[in-house]
């Protein structure tokens, strides 16, 4: 079953993303959403999603390592 979740980016607005969906799918919205530094927005990310898209954003080192942090965080957490 797919896991739907309605996103905000400045560029696109609000609509559902599927959260199992393909990487070439995600990963532009994921980049716009943490370029933006729209964190409420990377919230609604499961952490699992954010860590298999991780090695493919195209970010800075500084975003990345706050993103491994977001995502041991979430980890630690559950």
């Amino acid at each position: 079953m797919a896991r739907r979740v309605k996103i905000w980016t400045w560029d696109r607005g609000a609509r559902a993303v599927d959260m199992d969906g393909p990487p070439e799918l995600l990963r532009p919205i994921l980049e716009t959403i943490l370029d933006g530094g729209l964190w409420e927005e990377l919230e609604k990310f499961p952490p699992n999603t954010v860590e298999r898209l991780l090695p493919q954003l195209r970010i800075p080192r500084n975003i990345r390592r706050l993103v491994e942090i977001w995502i041991e965080t979430r980890r630690s957490a559950a």
